[in-house]
């Protein structure tokens, strides 16, 4: 187990930030740097927390 991991966190925060629709925007307040927010936004898509829509920006996926 142990302490939760960087990306862990930064996934969290972003979840607990932007609500369902809202764009994810890169703030230093998530918690990492640019490289590490990008790679926890591809992560949220691949696991269905968000999304990317056609203007190429991420977006907390809405709930079913």
């Amino acid at each position: 187990n142990g302490p939760p991991t960087r990306a862990d966190v930064v996934k969290h925060n972003i979840k607990a930030q932007f609500k369902p629709g809202e764009r994810i925007a890169y703030s230093i307040q998530l918690g990492s740097s640019d490289k590490t927010f990008y790679k926890c936004v591809r992560e949220l898509v691949i696991e269905g927390h968000a999304e990317k829509r056609a203007d190429g920006c991420f977006y907390v996926a809405r709930a079913q």
